[in-house]
């Protein structure tokens, strides 16, 4: 199974007036393989009518096992999302009344990009505490290099460490790269590829 978002296609899979929907929001979708193509996609099972999912992260190292996610069900202001687990909106101090988004979790570190004010970015990390869902350390602001004065998010940490994130430090937002050195030492990213051309 693949979770993705079709952007080609993406008025086609907004919530609208043909689906009886509020128009604008965003479902998660599912594609399997077959062959050497994939199915077309379907709206995932998670997605719920007059909300916006999005950011889907499956997780399968022993510990939280599932799909993490970013959904507006339960926000507490306008425009905010919250992370999710199999359903779970995860508490205090993980979601706050602020904008937490695009969870990736591995190993019993959960990380995400939190905006404290309008356009400030920055990754954070979380640890789970015992495989509770509910049971989690106060979450981390990741130091230079990694957080920048720029617009800093969507983190994905790899097994060998490598941390990939997005990142505006440059003027546009492009793929940066940062090797893990210890418990909270990374070190200095490098520019993977741009998203947008010049």
């Amino acid at each position: 199974h693949f979770l993705w978002a079709d952007l080609q296609n993406f008025e086609s899979y907004k919530h609208g007036p043909a689906r009886g929907d509020i128009p604008g929001f965003i479902d998660m979708m599912v594609s399997q393989r077959r062959g050497d193509g994939w199915s077309d996609p379907q709206t995932f099972q998670l997605s719920e009518p007059y909300f916006a999912e999005s950011g889907a992260d499956i997780s399968y190292d022993g510990s939280l096992d599932g799909v993490w996610y970013t959904s507006n069900k339960q926000a507490q202001q306008p425009y905010h999302d919250d992370i999710y687990v199999n359903g779970v909106r995860l508490p205090s101090p993980v979601n706050t009344p602020t904008n937490e988004a695009d969870p990736h979790f591995f190993k019993g570190e959960l990380f995400f990009w939190r905006d404290e004010k309008e356009k400030d970015h920055e990754i954070w990390m979380a640890k789970n505490l015992g495989g509770d869902v509910q049971k989690w350390t106060d979450p981390v602001k990741l130091a230079a290099p990694i957080n920048s004065p720029a617009a800093d998010m969507q983190p994905f940490l790899r097994s060998n460490g490598q941390l990939y994130f997005s990142s505006s430090r440059a003027g546009r937002l492009e793929i940066y790269v940062s090797q893990r050195l210890g418990e909270s030492r990374w070190s200095e990213p490098q520019k993977v590829i741009g998203i947008f051309p010049s």
